[in-house]
């Protein structure tokens, strides 16, 4: 498209691009520092930002299409594809991942003046993505490594306003490479790599480089051909691995290779180089983090594109993940029509994402550049003196409405389907819940949520058997008699250490709260396994003593006595010096015998 080259915007041919840089670096300096705080554009930006809401997760939202400035920005990079000078190849010219010739020896160099080449995306700390890589964002292209990186700068920077110590920390692909984990290094080498390559993650901040500001560190990792995320959880601890290919992590990957280094799956060695480096930093997660096991994320889905999507999930699994497998969802629907609607739409929105972003300090030069080009379009299109050039036009701006077209009709198709879906689940939930509860009182707790459990009983009364249960039997609720059995006017007599003003206090959180919630979290222990999962295999690894109460109903549940006195428990406390078993107390042993537990405390502290 000769006739339509974007290289008429990209200011002086006689300056370098890095001229070019320098020359702006101190007008944008200012204005970068107060974005980063505000994390929105100023004047022309503000409108976009308004249309580009992000969801209650803080989320893209996947099921909408481009705005009108989106689609413009999209049609400008289109458009700069469009600008190269196809030449003769050169087997020593370099090569992007999708092996698009990069030529700019051949033809003096023409194509390093065209839009293809232009800086689109640059941080202010330098990291830079050309016109031709963000181009890997079209349908079918494999997404180059370098957009990941310019995200995950994209997703920093919008982090920067989340309270410190709540913050993610989004790492490149390469600051977690093949040449940093592999086995051929030391440990020290590997962590000294990291720290490099840390430092430009964090743009020069040294502050952050103790990573307490952070309470999730996400990880993009290339491998072959396609790209996985780690996330890790640095309060639970957790760390899950988050793979959207079908097959692309086997289970050798997974693996923790028993001792050597080397015999480790990538993962692991991951989470090696990660604990080793915030050792180094005193961090005081590490300790905890060193008994984690990574775990890998089972998806209702996965994709058999032979990874040309990969990076897109990959992008999309980085904003969606916590560190953790519970709660995770990304928004892919299991359908893969409708899944293949909904890449296309990320691949659109994630590079016009880039390219308005208030973390690109090219940003306002792109959307003027955009809003001239789409001028250029309509201009050459209407010309009718010369029709070929038009006809190219038309053709072009015909191709990228239909696969405008195409996307909205395929989200349109997802949103129509999402409330039918609502009301089918609620429907079939309300069925299960009538045929698997019986009485009338239970039912009108769960089909009716402003009705309680408190309503069968007094709030206080309630309060009162739980304080004073103290049987050397499990806790359990008799079919049809309700909360630990006793007729509903017997009187609870209290023991020393509790007095009705605590009962009054308690009683009446749960008048407000509920009781329904909590039991529903021990019924359904076999279910929500996965809360639990990331510490499964981990070990307490500090000087332990244990006490707990011969009348404790905890002590007295199925299999716990056995667990404790027949070894298994010495296996998962390994340092474990002590088991104290307090006799004729119940489970409140801190109100019941303050004296005894302080006794007991300090004897333990007195020992290191």
């Amino acid at each position: 498209m000769k006739d339509v080259e974007v290289k008429d915007q990209v200011g002086d041919k006689n300056k370098s691009e890095k001229e070019e840089r320098m020359e702006i670096s101190p007008e944008v300096e200012e204005k970068y520092i107060v974005e980063k705080k505000v994390r929105t554009h100023a004047k022309e930006g503000e409108e976009y930002n308004a249309e580009e809401k992000m969801s209650e997760e803080g989320m893209m939202d996947i099921n909408r299409a481009a705005n009108k400035r989106e689609r413009l920005l999209w049609q400008y990079l289109m458009a700069c594809q469009q600008s190269k000078k196809k030449v003769k190849a050169d087997k020593d010219n370099d090569k992007c991942e999708n092996d698009e010739m990069v030529t700019t020896k051949e033809g003096d160099g023409e194509n390093a003046k065209r839009g293809f080449m232009r800086d689109l995306f640059t941080t202010f700390y330098g990291l830079t993505a050309k016109a031709y890589v963000i181009g890997t964002q079209m349908p079918g292209k494999k997404v180059d490594t370098n957009i990941v990186s310019c995200w995950a700068a994209v997703l920093n920077f919008e982090e920067a306003a989340v309270e410190k110590g709540q913050q993610r920390l989004f790492l490149y692909p390469d600051t977690m490479n093949e040449s940093i984990i592999s086995e051929k290094n030391t440990n020290p080498k590997r962590v000294e790599k990291f720290e490099n390559r840390l430092l430009d993650v964090v743009e020069g901040d040294k502050s952050l480089m103790y990573m307490k500001s952070f309470k999730t560190i996400v990880v993009p990792i290339k491998d072959g051909d396609h790209l996985y995320i780690m996330g890790f959880d640095l309060d639970v601890p957790a760390i899950t691995v988050i793979e959207s290919v079908h097959e692309g992590i086997s289970l050798e990957d997974m693996t923790d290779g028993g001792k050597t280094y080397a015999s480790k799956g990538t993962p692991h060695k991951v989470k090696h180089v990660i604990w080793s480096y915030l050792q180094k930093v005193s961090h005081p997660k590490a300790m905890s983090l060193s008994a984690t096991k990574p775990r890998l994320l089972k998806s209702t889905w996965t994709t058999k594109t032979e990874y040309t999507d990969s990076g897109v999930y990959a992008m999309r699994n980085m904003e969606s993940s916590k560190g953790r497998t519970s709660g995770f969802d990304n928004g892919f629907r299991n359908d893969d029509k409708q899944r293949e609607t909904q890449v296309q739409n990320l691949r659109m929105r994630y590079a016009c994402k880039l390219l308005s972003s208030a973390a690109n300090v090219s940003g306002e030069r792109t959307m003027k550049g955009s809003e001239t080009t789409n001028q250029n379009l309509q201009r050459v299109s209407n010309d009718d003196i010369n029709k070929a050039a038009a006809m190219r036009v038309q053709k072009f701006q015909k191709k990228l409405d239909g696969e405008y077209e195409k996307i909205v009709k395929g989200l349109e198709d997802i949103k129509g389907e999402e409330p039918k879906k609502q009301d089918a689940e609620e429907e079939n939930e309300m069925l299960k819940l009538k045929k698997d509860v019986k009485g009338k009182r239970v039912r009108n707790v769960i089909m009716k949520p402003n009705k309680t459990l408190i309503q069968m009983e007094d709030a206080k009364t309630i309060v009162k058997k739980f304080l004073t249960f103290r049987e050397s039997r499990p806790f359990y609720f008799p079919k049809g008699k309700g909360f630990h059995h006793s007729p509903d006017d017997a009187i609870v007599s209290l023991p020393p250490w509790l007095f009705e003003d605590d009962i009054e206090y308690f009683a009446s959180k749960l008048e407000k709260a509920g009781i329904f919630g909590g039991l529903n979290y021990y019924r359904a222990l076999r279910l929500n396994w996965e809360l639990s999962a990331s510490w499964s295999g981990a070990k307490v690894i500090v000087p332990t003593k244990f006490i707990t109460a011969d009348e404790d109903l905890m002590y007295h549940m199925s299999g716990m006595k056995d667990y404790i006195d027949g070894g298994r428990f010495k296996k998962d406390v390994p340092l474990l010096e002590e088991v104290v078993v307090m006799k004729g107390v119940a489970h409140f042993i801190n109100q019941e015998r303050p004296d005894e537990i302080n006794k007991h405390i300090l004897e333990f502290i007195q020992k290191f």
